[in-house]
Order: structure tokens, then sequence, then C-alpha cells
């Protein structure tokens, strides 16, 4: 089974080369003004990329410290056992941006006023931050 590493750096090829190719198109079709390949190959790239993003938006977190699991342990429930508790959590951050950005939007103080409106504002228009930031690795 390929790596979760392997795969994103089989879609980045294929990225790459689905961009090569629709260069070449491009400079092709200003001499013979036929856009049907470059159409083609523009809505292949818009995918390809689409699926890159995805794969990089969604991932694994398996070292996270979780308090239950914790307790799980030492209660003496075996490591192998799969509860919510003990598997892999799965982040899809964009879906996790918009509950967190939901949450702050309905915070407010005693006297009805948004106390957190800076931040929705700040996360919103910083998400393409926000994911590269998620994107890096720090190993």
């Amino acid at each position: 089974m390929p790596s979760l590493c392997h795969n994103l750096k089989t879609s980045y090829e294929r990225l790459q080369k689905l961009t090569a190719e629709f260069t070449i198109q491009y400079v092709a079709v200003k001499a013979s003004g036929d856009l049907t390949a470059v159409k083609q190959l523009s809505k292949e790239l818009e995918q390809a990329k689409d699926a890159l993003l995805e794969q990089l938006l969604v991932f694994r977190v398996p070292e996270a410290k979780n308090p239950y699991r914790e307790a799980l342990l030492e209660a003496g429930v075996p490591e192998g056992i799969i509860t919510a508790e003990t598997q892999e959590t799965l982040i899809n951050i964009p879906e996790e941006i918009t509950r967190q950005t939901k949450i702050y939007a309905e915070c407010k103080d005693a006297a009805g006023n948004n106390i957190l409106s800076e931040w929705v504002e700040d996360i919103t228009q910083n998400q393409g931050l926000l994911f590269s930031e998620v994107a890096k690795d720090y190993e």
C-alpha cells in the first residue's frame, strides 16, 4: 500500500506534467487558434490541482495526546482495542475552519455585541496562510 507521501508526490508530479503540457499547448494554440486541447488540459489541470489540495488539507494526527486514551490505558484497557479514543484522528481543515469561525461568530458579550468578529474576519481572509502553515513538515 503506497504511503501518503508517495501518493502526494505522484499527484504533484502529475500536476507538474499537466502544467508543462498545458504550457506547450497554449503556445501552440496561438499559432493554430484551436482551443479544444487547451480547454481539455485546463479542465484536467484544475481537477488535478483540486485533488492534490484535498489530499493536503485532510490529514491524520496519529501522535496527538488524547487524555481519554491515556485514561483507558491507565485503567487497563489493552493497547490493541480500537475505540473512538484510541484511533487516529482525521482532520478536515476547511470543515474545521468553518466550524470554528461559526463558533467565534456566535460569541457575544453581556450586551449582545460580537466579541470575536475580528478573529472571524482574520481567519476568513487568511485561510490560504492557514493551509500552507498546516501543510509544512515540522519533522
